[in-house]
């Protein structure tokens, strides 16, 4: 299965977690993952684009077995918040970086509005990614 995510990097700094360690574990929510499904993240603001495709290495995380990654959080209420809850990891698997995957394109080819959750891919097409 194909998910989209969307990350605002005014809470939490996805690039930099990515760099150091290759995978984020990130809070679960409502989503029905799969171990190895692939999630694309979007970036919003100011970027507002796809630039992570990631696989799941693991699901239903409980906190206490996750990395602590206190470091990475911007707004730190936010990561008051985050402390509870399952978790999934996500494995990075390609960082990329083209006009294809910006908002405006990916609109013209099915999207029909920005991310704000936990979606199925179903717009997915390999003339996109």
């Amino acid at each position: 299965m194909h998910w989209l995510i969307s990350a605002n990097s005014k809470i939490y700094d996805h690039a930099s977690a990515f760099a150091h360690y290759g995978y984020i574990d990130w809070r679960q929510g409502n989503g029905k993952y799969s171990i190895d499904d692939i999630i694309y993240i979007y970036c919003t603001l100011p970027l507002k684009k796809i630039m992570y495709k990631c696989k799941v290495g693991e699901i239903n995380m409980r906190f206490q077995d996750v990395r602590d990654d206190k470091e990475y959080w911007i707004n730190e209420s936010e990561y008051s918040n985050s402390l509870n809850g399952k978790y999934f990891r996500l494995k990075l698997v390609e960082q990329v970086d083209t006009e294809n995957l910006k908002l405006d394109h990916l609109l013209q080819h099915g999207l029909k509005a920005a991310p704000q959750k936990s979606k199925k891919n179903t717009w997915r097409s390999s003339r996109i990614y």
